[in-house]
């Protein structure tokens, strides 16, 4: 915007100070955004999971969402931050891995991907191989050629989901990066898909970084990669905005699976969406 002339920015933080009531009008859509409802919040668990929390960042980063959950106003707004998505360089991932095996669940067409070998090549860090699972055929097939373009790590494209269990599951997409599985959609805007579990299909492995981002499917799917969590303590960047309960429910999951993580939860999109949990290993296995 700079090099086309623009000179004045305004961050939505701001623009929603002057414009309060929009605020209820844009967040009236949103599942965690559910009046007098007990599951927008639980307390309980949010102090567990609070605790679990390796810097006060992350706290105040988590204090502010339930704040904004609780009452959406201007003055708990959370302004998305600058980072790489699932690369944060405020997180200490970069100490803990000497190569990427990089597990990339819910690939849409590569922008992970993409980002991984800008982040290789800024930190020295060769990519061994990735796996990229995509269910979604548009997608995977840009997907292919974005993945294409790279000859110096191995790749797999698998053409499905990822769940907790093998399965066949409806998918319901809306023509954008968001694509759920919703076992009450209509024939006439779903179909099926196949979906299979990380420690079934990635036996003998050992990834040391897995990210998630598939619509709301984080807590089955890390049911279903519990063994190779518990097993190799890979970094994970699990997303954590798309159901209200993530925000609780999958740091203490992946506590329960495996406490050899330090945690730390990064909002990099507007109004809490893109909010991320990273779970970095106390001590590699």
């Amino acid at each position: 915007l700079s090099e086309l002339g623009f000179s004045k920015f305004l961050y939505l933080g701001e623009i929603l100070k002057k414009n309060e009531g929009c605020i209820q009008e844009m967040v009236s859509n949103l599942i965690w955004y559910r009046k007098d409802q007990p599951f927008v919040v639980d307390k309980i668990k949010l102090d567990q999971v609070e605790a679990l929390l390796s810097n006060q960042e992350s706290v105040d980063t988590l204090r502010k969402v339930v704040s904004f959950r609780e009452k959406p106003n201007s003055d708990d707004y959370l302004d998305g931050d600058n980072d790489v998505h699932y690369f944060s360089d405020s997180v200490p991932w970069a100490q803990k891995i000497e190569s990427f095996r990089f597990v990339d669940c819910g690939a849409f067409t590569g922008d992970t991907l993409t980002s991984l070998v800008d982040i290789s090549k800024e930190y020295d860090k060769k990519i061994d191989n990735v796996v990229l699972f995509e269910p979604e055929d548009d997608n995977r097939k840009k997907l292919i050629q974005t993945a294409s373009q790279y000859q110096n790590f191995q790749y797999y494209i698998y053409p499905c989901g990822v769940w907790k269990e093998n399965a066949y599951l409806r998918f319901s997409s809306n023509a954008s990066s968001s694509a759920v599985i919703d076992d009450n959609a209509k024939d006439t805007d779903s179909y099926q898909i196949m979906c299979i579990d990380i420690d079934t299909a990635l036996i003998g492995a050992k990834p040391n970084w897995i990210k998630m981002d598939i619509e709301g499917a984080e807590k089955e799917a890390i049911i279903g990669a519990k063994e190779t969590i518990r097993m190799y303590s890979p970094i994970l960047t699990i997303a954590i905005y798309h159901q209200p309960y993530d925000l609780w429910e999958i740091p203490l999951l992946i506590h329960e699976i495996n406490p050899n993580y330090d945690m730390y939860i990064k909002a990099h999109g507007c109004f809490t969406v893109e909010t991320v949990l990273y779970c970095i290993p106390k001590n590699i296995k």
